[in-house]
């Protein structure tokens, strides 16, 4: 009876703590920056708003993937009218380890690349006194005589969570305070990093309409799955991918999500494949993925 009580306790316990996780990586989150216009050392006028926020689905290396999208409006304030938009990085969310991973491809969005494979971001179960993640400490910019100290995590109040470093200022000045990010939100401004002449505006939880944002984009939350064919299907040799997306890369993924062929042609050579079922996966020139099924036999 005791043993049973104290296993009732662990569960209850546990399932508190998980309860009590804010999950980061979810559709209806809006984060509103403002953009300036800038030389190398001084911000001149405002040019356009930018909304960022996770849609859709997108399967990578056989998991399940939400794209973080970069919409552009031409209003200061609200509301705001989407012009333009495009997809910056994938992102997903193990909400039992508490832990926020991203597939990225262009250093210019975020400071950790590494082409098509996932990134652990954000550690959300870390405890102080532990390591950071490699990409967050390229994020705190360290600088000095002992890097290994931006390694580790100073302090945990709450949901927030601290350490050092040294983001850069204006003219590239350097100024070492504390940094924090928080479950739910990533950085005090944000999912990712973001870049000097952008600042953190406004954040709203809700629908478009409830977030005052009108969608002009034809197709914003469009899924991208049905954009490429594979000619013939089934195929024995050859097959054709046919799309009207500039590709940049093609690859060729098995049932168990291991990646067995890359290719840069729309035009391969299958004959070397085992029988089965196969994903292809093209990475387009603007960095998104779309993908199909094909059989080989």
């Amino acid at each position: 009876m005791r043993y049973l009580i104290i296993l009732v306790l662990f569960l209850i316990n546990n399932y508190a703590f998980t309860q009590e996780y804010i999950p980061l990586v979810k559709e209806g989150k809006y984060w509103i920056y403002n953009h300036y216009s800038h030389s190398s050392c001084f911000l001149m006028g405002w040019n356009s708003s930018e909304l960022r926020y996770f849609i859709g689905d997108t399967i990578i290396n056989s998991q399940s993937y939400k794209k973080l999208i970069s919409s552009l409006a031409p209003s200061q304030l609200p509301p705001y009218n989407i012009t333009s938009s495009k997809t910056l990085c994938y992102m997903r969310e193990d909400t039992l380890l508490r832990k926020v991973f991203m597939v990225n491809f262009d250093e210019n969005v975020f400071p950790c690349v590494d082409s098509n494979s996932e990134i652990l971001i954000w550690d959300f179960g870390m405890k102080a006194g532990d390591t950071l993640p490699d990409c967050l400490y390229k994020i705190f910019y360290p600088i000095g005589n002992d890097p290994n100290f931006y390694l580790v995590l100073d302090s945990i109040v709450g949901n927030y969570f601290f350490t050092f470093g040294y983001p850069p200022g204006i003219c590239g000045d350097q100024a070492q305070f504390a940094v924090s990010f928080v479950e739910g939100f990533g950085m005090e401004d944000g999912p990712i990093d973001k870049r000097y002449g952008t600042f953190f505006a406004d954040y709203c939880e809700g629908t478009l309409e409830q977030c005052n944002i009108i969608s002009s984009v034809k197709d914003t939350h469009e899924k991208v799955s049905n954009k490429l064919e594979i000619y013939p299907n089934p195929a024995s040799n050859f097959i054709h991918v046919e799309t009207h997306f500039d590709i940049s890369n093609v690859e060729f993924i098995d049932q168990n999500g291991k990646v067995v062929m890359k290719s840069r042609d729309l035009d391969n050579y299958i004959g070397d494949l085992r029988s089965g079922i196969y994903i292809v996966r093209c990475l387009t020139k603007k960095n998104e993925m779309i993908y199909t099924k094909f059989v080989k036999i």
